[in-house]
């Protein structure tokens, strides 16, 4: 496994850790709502418990943003 495969996988575990906080409703919305964050940078206006896990998953998400991001942009 290479370094990257294994930030990966790291960082895959932090994020399905920090969804299992959430109620099972809730899961596709801040999930779909990361989508949505790495594809054009909206950020959500949640409260409670999905703000709370949707920025413990924000720097995940900013990583992930920067490798599908063109360097142009």
């Amino acid at each position: 496994m290479n370094k990257d495969s294994i930030q990966l996988n790291k960082e895959c575990r932090l994020y399905e850790k920090a969804l299992r906080k959430l109620p099972d409703k809730d899961h596709i919305k801040v999930s779909l709502a990361g989508i949505s964050y790495i594809t054009n940078g909206k950020v959500p206006h949640f409260r409670g418990i999905r703000k709370e896990v949707f920025e413990e998953i924000r720097p995940i998400l900013n990583r992930w943003k920067s490798l599908v991001t063109p360097k142009s942009e």
